[in-house]
């Protein structure tokens, strides 16, 4: 997206002399993305959690999938992941 504005704003500064504000905008989107630790690829793991991740004890049963999921939470950021679970849960009405 990044790179499509910053065409598009090049070719607009380059036909009207206009076109500061798309560069501007698209350097700054771009910049962004490759800044933040989110978009970075993450290395492939085998679906368990590293040491500082704990399960919750939490399990429920996701409504897309119908798939029993365990909840982890990471000791370090409280950052929450949601992965399916092993062995059974029971389910209460």
């Amino acid at each position: 997206m990044g790179g499509t504005l910053f065409v598009a704003g090049l070719v607009l500064h380059l036909v009207t002399g206009h076109g500061y504000g798309l560069i501007i905008g698209s350097l700054i989107v771009i910049g962004s993305v490759l800044l933040e630790r989110r978009y970075r690829n993450r290395p492939a793991t085998d679906g368990l959690p590293a040491d500082r991740w704990t399960a919750t004890g939490e399990r429920f049963i996701d409504s897309e999938s119908g798939e029993a999921m365990q909840v982890w939470v990471d000791s370090l950021t409280g950052e929450r992941r949601y992965l399916p679970a092993t062995g059974s849960i029971a389910i209460r009405d």
